[in-house]
């Protein structure tokens, strides 16, 4: 995928469960609640496109070589 001239790879998880994903903070021995807060963490952006049924949580990643770009 290119935006404005930029590699990007873009990572999608669909589901049809309702409702909108937040970041969260889970306790220490939870057992979920981590996946946006990692993904805000490394991921250039990230998202959620919502459906009829279910919603696309979604990620997008410069590729290395535009991350080294100005």
């Amino acid at each position: 995928m290119r935006a404005g001239g930029t590699e990007l790879v873009r990572l999608t998880v669909r589901d049809s469960g309702p409702g909108r994903p937040t970041v969260q903070s889970p306790d220490v021995d939870a057992c979920s609640g981590r996946g946006l807060h990692l993904v805000s963490g490394v991921a250039d952006d990230f998202g959620v496109d919502h459906h009829i049924v279910g919603k696309t949580v979604w990620a997008a990643f410069k590729s290395p070589a535009a991350r080294l770009t100005p």
